[in-house]
């Protein structure tokens, strides 16, 4: 098997994992909420690499590897220490109500008329009521201290609380201090999540071409004997979210990972 067709066989038994948990398993605590929404997110990003790849939108294809990366950290890092499972998560909760709530306020604002106002009112009461649960309130405390330490006011990133990775580069770092992964491979991850680079991903469509500037069609020749869009460690972030998955939220659907696995890993260092 090609690159394109592991990651698109990875993608198909992901998705199959989370129907598989879906049918069986509740949603009945916070991390396994929050667990199981990334899982999905990395699995959809996944999606969004393979089928970008496929029709020759490279930008397309790199923007959903760049939300690839920060959706895996962000599952790994709640993962990290079973001790911290739950804190974690509901930072990560607490921390996508407050961002609701603050684009609720930005929306109210700027409401045109009264069904557009209340419209962003009963978003802003239910993120808040979100928030204001019991079992949230040991960890709003930490969150809206280190939130009011910020003179502007901004919302902390939620990995920060507790003296956590105040970056998305410090949390790479973190992670791979922690499971003492080759630091060389996730200086090349960040480099995916630099926003200066980010910024100037325009200028590589221009090429030259007979000694004269040229610019790229915007669907570009999709050729499955090469990894152009990021197809390879794409699938590897995936299978290893799979894998952890599987041990963390959904241990008895071991028996078909160790199936999968079985079927992929001859192909893995294509």
């Amino acid at each position: 098997m090609k690159p394109y067709d592991i990651l698109k066989e990875s993608i198909e038994f992901g998705s199959k994992q989370l129907e598989d948990f879906k049918a069986t398993k509740s949603l009945n605590n916070v991390s396994t909420i929050v667990i199981a929404a990334l899982y999905r997110k990395i699995i959809e990003l996944s999606e969004g690499v393979r089928v970008s790849g496929a029709n020759g939108l490279s930008g397309p294809a790199l923007l959903s590897y760049r939300g690839l990366i920060e959706a895996y950290l962000a599952f790994k890092y709640i993962l990290q220490d079973e001790a911290l499972l739950e804190d974690r998560a509901k930072a990560y909760k607490i921390g996508y109500h407050k961002e609701q709530i603050d684009a609720g306020n930005y929306g109210l604002e700027k409401a045109s008329n009264d069904d557009e106002k209340k419209f962003f009112e009963l978003a802003i009461q239910h993120h808040t009521s979100e928030i204001e649960k019991e079992d949230f309130q040991e960890v709003l405390t930490v969150y809206n201290e280190l939130q009011s330490r910020d003179r502007r006011g901004f919302i902390p990133k939620w990995y920060a609380l507790n003296g956590g990775p105040t970056s998305i580069k410090k949390l790479a770092e973190f992670i791979a201090e922690a499971e003492e992964t080759d630091r060389e491979t996730v200086a090349k991850l960040y480099n995916f999540l630099s926003t200066d680079a980010h910024s100037y991903m325009a200028l590589r469509s221009i090429v030259e071409k007979d000694g004269d500037l040229s610019i790229k069609p915007v669907r570009i020749h999709f050729n499955s004997d090469k990894d152009e869009y990021n197809f390879i460690p794409t699938r590897s972030l995936l299978t290893s979210t799979i894998l952890k998955f599987m041990q963390s939220t959904f241990p008895e659907n071991e028996s078909n990972v160790e199936i999968f696995a079985q079927r992929i890993v001859p192909y893995l260092s294509y």
